[in-house]
């Protein structure tokens, strides 16, 4: 005890430094050094243990545990060994139950088919046991079941009114969070709403109290509201991603469609495109050069009209014809008939000159000739013409022809 008197504690220390007085913190600068050098003493661990205990039940929400002895054997696994003996260990299921409920045991194990023996058999060589007696009369005498009791007539669930408006609004779609409505009457809205107007819940000073019922009924439409809203949130972003891709694939199609379309367009008016180009590409070469060029394209050809010697000319062979037997007399005193001379005439033709099968024929070699007569002025027109024989004679041509 004196040595932990003369120990200079630190938050004396940190005080001290914290004084505006200087010749306050130099008196105690020798203290503190000596004080370091010094091992720690029971006092000291004593305190920084206390210190680190009370740091951690203020950062966690502390619950005692009550320890209950299982059974009197000390024992968490014990073998059916000790239960059973050796020549007994392949008995049925139903005799192993019997003995074990005349002890007053649960038994917990794994039982599989025995094919050999006919029957099921226990394979597992350790069992885990309670005693049920030992264990409730631990409960009543401690005073743990007056507390169960208590905590379920009581409101065991507690919840701030900020958090439970936050965390379970979202069951209530009709709640509407306004700046003059406090947490309170939110929260109030929200368990009448969801647990119903008879519903067990009381409103405190600043949290509201649940049963522990009605709170997992809450924690479970909370779940249940949370994969909903993330069902619909997908389903839209689905939707939307969906959209987006089709309308993107639509585009490219019209795309792909546009140009294909102008390509095969391109493709059947390639040379007619190519013929305006080539037009186009001249015709711009013309402006450019204007007259000059036409110029100079004369200023050519007479070069070259210059340039062209006599014995560069192309000749034919020339032939001398006998002209004299193709007379055209002759030829009218062998095909002409009526006995027509070659001279000329100047009236109409009242059979045709040469022989023809065809009647129409006749007429059209008739119908000819006083066109011919006509055109050189030999004979008057239809209109001042008073020979209806003439003009029977060509309309019946006329009908001839286009028959």
């Amino acid at each position: 005890l004196e040595k932990n008197r003369d120990t200079f504690s630190a938050d004396l220390h940190a005080l001290i430094q914290s004084s505006r007085m200087h010749l306050l913190q130099r008196i105690f600068d020798d203290t503190v050094v000596t004080t370091r050098n010094n091992s720690a003493t029971v006092s000291a661990q004593f305190r920084k243990s206390l210190d680190q205990l009370m740091q951690q039940l203020n950062q966690t929400q502390p619950f005692f545990i009550k320890c209950i002895k299982p059974n009197d054997y000390k024992k968490a696994l014990l073998s059916c060994l000790d239960f059973f003996p050796i020549s007994s260990f392949f008995l049925t299921v139903s005799e192993i139950f019997f003995v074990l409920v005349k002890k007053n045991l649960v038994l917990k194990c794994a039982i599989k088919r025995d094919n050999i023996f006919k029957n099921i058999s226990v394979t597992v060589a350790m069992i885990v046991t309670m005693d049920c007696d030992l264990v409730l009369r631990q409960l009543r005498y401690s005073g743990m079941l007056d507390t169960i009791k208590i905590r379920r007539k009581g409101y065991p669930v507690r919840h701030d009114f900020g958090s439970f408006v936050s965390r379970y609004r979202v069951l209530v779609d009709s709640i509407v969070i306004a700046h003059h409505m406090d947490n309170r009457s939110l929260a109030e809205h929200i368990c009448k709403q969801m647990l119903g107007d008879g519903s067990d819940f009381q409103l405190g000073k600043t949290k509201v109290f649940l049963k522990e019922k009605d709170d997992l009924y809450l924690e479970k439409e909370y779940h249940r509201m949370i994969e909903y809203r993330a069902t619909v949130i997908q389903r839209h972003v689905k939707g939307w991603i969906a959209r987006s891709s089709f309308r993107k694939k639509k585009e490219a199609a019209i795309m792909i469609q546009k140009h294909w379309r102008r390509y095969i367009y391109q493709k059947r008016r390639a040379q007619a495109a190519c013929r305006g180009t080539i037009v186009r590409k001249k015709v711009t070469e013309l402006k450019r050069a204007g007259g000059r060029r036409m110029f100079i394209e004369e200023y050519r050809r007479d070069d070259v009209k210059d340039e062209v010697e006599e014995e560069e000319l192309v000749r034919t062979n020339q032939k001398n014809y006998d002209l004299e037997k193709y007379q055209f007399g002759k030829f009218a005193a062998t095909y002409f008939q009526s006995q027509v001379s070659c001279s000329h005439s100047k009236k109409p033709l009242k059979t045709s000159l040469l022989t023809h099968e065809d009647k129409r024929t006749q007429l059209a070699a008739m119908a000819v000739w006083v066109t011919i007569l006509r055109f050189m002025g030999d004979m008057p027109d239809v209109e001042s013409t008073s020979n209806g024989e003439n003009a029977q004679m060509v309309a019946y041509l006329n009908i001839s022809i286009f028959l």
